[in-house]
């Protein structure tokens, strides 16, 4: 994903919009360019797992599926001509 984000500059903002969709946000800076904000969410879903076997009980120490979610952000600095000039980004911790 961080490649991709840094592939765009130089490009565009019609190629940004056709890799990542509509922004999450854009905010307009006083000189007349812009940043266009995304938040990507994914989610991975872990199955779930027992371990230990009980002769009587079957078995023991099982745990339910666990779902982990992860936010990955990107910004892009937009100038008048909708050039990207600029791309940041990051990812939350986990």
């Amino acid at each position: 994903m961080s490649s991709k984000v840094s592939s765009l500059v130089g490009s565009n903002l019609s190629n940004l919009i056709q890799e990542f969709g509509p922004p999450s946000s854009v905010v307009k800076l006083k000189d007349g360019s812009r940043i266009f904000s995304y938040i990507f969410v994914r989610r991975y879903v872990y199955p779930s797992t027992c371990t230990g076997y009980s002769y009587y009980f079957g078995a023991v120490d099982c745990f339910p599926p666990e779902v982990e979610e992860r936010k990955f952000y990107a910004n892009f600095w937009v100038d008048k001509n909708d050039h990207i000039y600029k791309a940041e980004f990051s990812k939350s911790d986990f």
